[in-house]
């Protein structure tokens, strides 16, 4: 399924954008800066225009009319957690984690 509509907005919570900011730094001085920038470029844009398509879902969250999804990248080996609004175009960016045993822990 494509999502058609506005673009959504999205928004990370600053525990989450001050981690994107240490790793940025960590890939820089590991030789995966390149890579890392066209993971951030990707998912800004995939987030922006296809949230739900980008991602796994992962939990429901009926109360707050959201669910979670997840994305991993290869290349880089990070985890990205995000919230979709189920009715608004909303993107809330909770998670960016290098996987444990990756080139950025």
């Amino acid at each position: 399924m494509s999502t058609s509509g506005p673009p959504f907005r999205i928004e990370f919570l600053p525990p989450c954008l001050d981690r994107v900011r240490v790793l940025t730094e960590r890939a820089k001085a590991v030789g995966l800066g390149r890579p890392f920038a066209g993971f951030l470029a990707e998912m800004m844009r995939d987030l922006q225009r296809r949230p739900r398509e980008w991602g796994d879902p992962f939990t429901p969250l009926h109360g707050m009319q959201a669910v979670v999804y997840q994305k991993y990248s290869a290349a880089v080996e990070v985890r990205v957690e995000y919230l979709v609004h189920d009715t608004e175009p909303e993107v809330v960016v909770r998670s960016f984690e290098s996987l444990p045993r990756g080139p950025l822990a």
